[in-house]
């Protein structure tokens, strides 16, 4: 066997243990997914929940009214669609105080965006909007 075709089964060998490792790693991940699926209603029912208990323990949350036992309809009623221009005072807050502005949890940085629609936006980001 030459150098060559050692180096080939040396990646080969190496892919295969990287797909194995990748595979291992997500099959939790795969299995939830899978068991959403057989579910969908129940599964956007607990996502709705957790949006619901979050929300309600910020300050926006309940300057609108969120409660975490809210129906989605009474949800969908409280809080307007708003873009970042109406959340902007909101962000500059959450940065200053670091409190439960926007979020209920730790800021541990803000993404800077830029668009073609004006000057860059501010986005907080905690490990729950990461996961």
């Amino acid at each position: 066997m030459n150098s060559k075709q050692l180096s080939r089964n040396a990646r080969s060998i190496v892919i295969g243990a990287l797909s194995r490792m990748v595979r291992a790693v997500l099959l939790p991940i795969h299995a939830n997914f899978d068991k959403h699926l057989c579910d969908p209603k129940k599964a956007q029912d607990k996502a709705l929940k957790k949006i619901l208990d979050d929300i309600s323990n910020t300050e926006y949350g309940q300057n609108y009214g969120i409660n975490a036992s809210d129906s989605y309809k009474d949800f969908s009623n409280k809080l307007p669609i708003a873009n970042y221009e109406a959340l902007s005072p909101w962000v500059e807050r959450q940065i200053r105080t670091a409190g439960n502005i926007l979020v209920n949890e730790k800021v541990p940085f803000y993404e800077k965006t830029s668009g073609s629609s004006g000057p860059f936006k501010l986005i907080p980001y905690t490990k729950s909007h990461l996961k």
